[in-house]
């Protein structure tokens, strides 16, 4: 079986985050079992404890639907918005330097408040933080297209480079494109192997070896290497550094559009997988890769807001050979957001795809397997004008009941709320502002941020955590500013 994606080797140093004690959490033995979720509250919300030092760097893939030889470019606007941890969340004296630079454009944000930038064309885009809060940065980027049959929203975290991931999505059929893009956001060009795995295993046709030069991207058609694979799931794996990779899907029948999304790495291979947001007006499926040579045996759990959800067309135990990916159907659910939780005798991948409806056509949302939560995570929720959007967050306490504190920022005012989450259910809260955080007193936490525009388009964008690591620099980054495609 494959090693878990491993972080590239930051140059900044050394990042401790430690989560402040909690009360032991009280253990509940299935979603059955009532919880008595009523104790009294605290009296002060519970920040996460972060000594951090040096620098960060994300990267954001620009315009996906752009940059790819021999295929028309799709014109589109993105605003991607970078924002850092509140002092309430994370304790310090000062925010230090947030910067966004896409070609030769950028800019910098101010303290507490963040930054964005409107992105076209095929440019990446460098979050480049500095000073104490450097650690604590989320990004995200966002478009919505309505033009042509082609339709929806997709709405992506911002990623730190990776040395091996895993991007499960996409799928078949006339109209239907994936795209990977891969980027390079360091100081040396950096080597990747890209293979693509389907329901009959590895496809060693579509095996290829990119080089991807210093401050900058690649983009690659999948179809144009297996576009009869109804199940593909795309590995890249490095030599020389770490990449930030995604993977956007569009699909589109004649006029008619049936949804657009762009879907980051899963959660590294695991015995038991929980993706926490998958939003469906009724249908949805469970993607899942056993990256091992052994036989997989897995089972599926799907969890609403009350605890186990029965699926009326069942969520049945399935084999899944070495190296192959097997797409399982959930059909006949209630339209709303639930949790699925993937288990297995062997570590596997797994992702979903929820479909939702338009009022022409239909919307497609790929969700990801999420690690658990440690001490905070963020996510950006402020919209751009030119696509306003709704936004709900949904936590998933796995097994016990846990204890958080939610955060919300607009404008630099913070406010904070207390939740007890019920233990192997869906606990959904509506947010609105500039960013939200969560900090976690106990228990294991799974958490996204379902983002819905008036039209019908609906992404998903799980919590991002802070940046960890005990590596030794590193002269992979750059630490000039400057990011040139």
């Amino acid at each position: 079986m494959t090693e878990p994606a491993r972080r590239a080797m930051p140059w900044w140093g050394v990042i401790r985050v430690l989560a402040v004690a909690a009360a032991g959490a009280v253990v509940v033995g299935g979603v059955s079992v009532a919880a008595d979720l009523s104790g009294p509250p605290r009296q002060q919300p519970e920040a996460a404890v972060v000594d951090l030092v040096g620098d960060t760097q994300l990267a954001c893939p620009g315009i996906e639907l752009a940059g790819i030889a021999g295929v028309p470019d799709v014109p589109v606007a993105a605003t991607v918005t970078a924002v850092q941890a509140p002092r309430e969340v994370v304790p310090r004296t000062q925010f230090g330097s947030l910067v966004l630079t896409a070609g030769a454009t950028s800019t910098t944000a101010e303290p507490g408040v963040g930054a964005r930038l409107k992105v076209t064309g095929a440019s990446p885009v460098l979050v480049a933080a500095a000073g104490p809060a450097a650690a604590a940065t989320v990004a995200r980027q966002t478009w919505q297209v309505d033009r042509d049959g082609l339709a929806g929203l997709t709405s992506l975290a911002c990623g730190s480079p990776l040395e091996e991931v895993w991007l499960l999505g996409g799928g078949a059929g006339a109209g239907r494109l994936e795209r990977l893009v891969l980027v390079n956001p360091g100081a040396n060009p950096v080597t990747a192997r890209i293979e693509v795995h389907g329901a009959a295993g590895l496809i060693a046709a579509a095996g290829s070896e990119v080089t991807v030069p210093p401050r900058s991207r690649l983009a690659r058609l999948l179809d144009a290497v297996a576009a009869a694979e109804v199940s593909p799931a795309v590995r890249v794996r490095t030599n020389g550094g770490g990449l930030v990779a995604a993977l956007a899907d569009t699909y589109q029948k004649g006029s008619q559009a049936l949804g657009v999304d762009t879907t980051s790495p899963t959660a590294p291979a695991a015995a038991t997988q929980l993706i926490p947001a998958v939003v469906t007006s009724g249908a949805a499926s469970v993607r899942i890769l056993v990256p091992g040579r052994q036989e997989a045996v897995v089972g599926l759990r799907v969890l609403g807001a009350a605890g186990l959800v029965q699926v009326p067309s069942g969520a049945p135990v399935t084999r899944v050979s070495g190296g192959s990916v097997v797409d399982v159907p959930l059909r006949g659910l209630t339209p709303g957001t639930y949790a699925v939780e993937v288990t297995a005798d062997v570590p596997v991948l797994a992702s979903a795809l929820g479909a939702t409806a338009r009022t022409t056509g239909g919307e497609l949302t790929w969700s990801t397997a999420t690690p658990a939560l440690r001490s905070f995570a963020g996510a950006v929720i402020e919209s751009p004008a030119a696509a306003p959007q709704v936004s709900t967050l949904h936590l998933v306490a796995r097994e016990e009941i846990a204890e958080v504190t939610v955060w919300t920022v607009l404008g630099g005012k913070v406010s904070s709320v207390r939740e007890r989450l019920g233990p192997d259910r869906v606990t959904s809260l509506p947010v609105t502002g500039d960013s939200v955080w969560v900090t976690v007193s106990s228990g294991s936490v799974h958490g996204a941020v379902a983002h819905r525009t008036p039209s019908g388009g609906v992404s998903v964008v799980p919590l991002g955590a802070p940046a960890v690591t005990s590596s030794q620099a590193s002269a992979l980054w750059d630490p000039v500013p400057g990011f040139r495609p």
